[in-house]
């Protein structure tokens, strides 16, 4: 996990007006209140299509938990969409 003085900020905030993939409001914000992390890990599989080999690399971390880390993000995405936080 990311202390205050950890953030990532590979996708700052303009990330979040992208139209296309953002329509959702639900989804947007729930993307917005996730952990820096788990939106990191998110984005970088979906949006730039990353494998998570490389992904873990570039946070030092294992593939297994990076994709650990995005498999449970999506649960916790599924949920807070389906209002089930």
């Amino acid at each position: 996990c990311f202390g205050a003085s950890e953030r990532i900020d590979y996708f700052p905030k303009e990330v979040f007006e992208m139209e296309v993939f953002f329509e959702n409001e639900a989804l947007k914000q729930a993307i917005k209140d996730i952990r820096d992390k788990e939106r990191y890990v998110f984005l970088a599989r979906v949006l730039e299509d990353k494998k998570f080999k490389d992904i873990a690399e570039e946070l030092g971390m294992g593939e297994k938990g990076v994709a650990a880390i995005y498999y449970r993000t999506v649960k916790k995405l599924r949920d807070i969409l389906e209002g089930g936080e």
